[in-house]
């Protein structure tokens, strides 16, 4: 079962609350929303969030979670989102959705994803889901939606090379990306050479709680 945009918002937000992953902007967390849900869907084959997003100028976008934080530009998200929740009986309640605990796997994603992605700038992040061969690219038009499909191959780029980890090829600089993220650089196995390969190697990080 997908969730809700916010309830996989705030499982980010909350990390770069307690201070994993620095400076969560809103264009990194939708980045970061994004890999997680590429990552879900070629290792579950379903989706993370319930939302689609949309090619947008810098990058993938889901509409409702930039008019949600919105408000913050481009400073650290500091609070959790809340949402109205409407039922049946007419009652509105004010809630913060969340990932339940007890979704283990769900969660191991997430970390896998911070542990990668999470100390990257956002401008970075925004310019990995601009590569040739990304989802964003292979999109049809400014503002349309990004077919799920597409987000299953968005972690090869047009040259087969794998970037589901902190390894860019000649896309980047790495001695000046070193630079920025904080320790822990992690490479892409050389010994990967096909999307099952990809698949065992990202399965092998979610089991590992990295």
């Amino acid at each position: 079962m997908a969730y809700s945009t916010v309830a996989v918002a705030n499982a980010f937000i909350e990390r770069g609350i307690s201070g994993q992953i620095p400076n969560l902007s809103p264009m990194k967390l939708q980045k970061l929303i994004f890999f997680a849900q590429s990552w879900c869907l070629r290792i579950f084959n379903k989706p993370l969030v319930d939302e689609f997003f949309a090619k947008w100028e810098y990058g993938p976008v889901i509409p409702s979670l930039y008019h949600a934080v919105k408000e913050y530009g481009g400073s650290t998200i500091g609070n959790l989102i809340e949402s109205l929740e409407f039922y049946e009986n007419g009652y509105i309640e004010q809630v913060t959705p969340v990932i339940p605990a007890n979704d283990i796997w769900m969660h191991r994603i997430i970390d896998s994803v911070v542990s990668v992605y999470g100390c990257m700038e956002a401008t970075y992040l925004s310019r990995i889901t601009h590569l040739p061969g990304s989802a964003w690219s292979k999109a049809n038009s400014e503002k349309s939606a990004i077919d799920n499909k597409l987000l299953k191959e968005c972690i090869v780029t047009e040259e087969g090379r794998f970037f589901g980890a902190r390894d860019f090829s000649v896309h980047f600089d790495l001695e000046k990306l070193k630079c920025r993220v904080n320790d822990d650089f992690v490479a892409v196995p050389t010994d990967i050479n096909s999307i099952e390969d990809m698949d065992e190697w990202l399965r092998g990080i979610v089991d590992n709680d990295c």
